[in-house]
């Protein structure tokens, strides 16, 4: 077993990532196998928006808002 550690960009990347791509997708590739971020401030604080939107929405997104 393995500790699934993932190097965040910066807050804007993770902003067009999320624009381009949409929830579902962000989902898949940032947070599901993830058990540790490793990056700034700014981008951890928009992990924690987005997966607290995730949670309570059962619809696709494209920003949080």
């Amino acid at each position: 077993m393995s500790f699934n550690k993932k190097y965040l960009p910066t807050k804007e990347e993770l902003i067009t990532i999320l624009l381009e791509r949409g929830s579902d997708d962000f989902y898949r590739g940032y947070v599901k196998t993830v058990d540790a971020y490793i990056g700034s401030v700014e981008s951890m604080e928009f992990m924690d928006k987005f997966v607290d939107k995730w949670t309570s929405t059962k619809k696709e997104f494209h920003s949080i808002g």
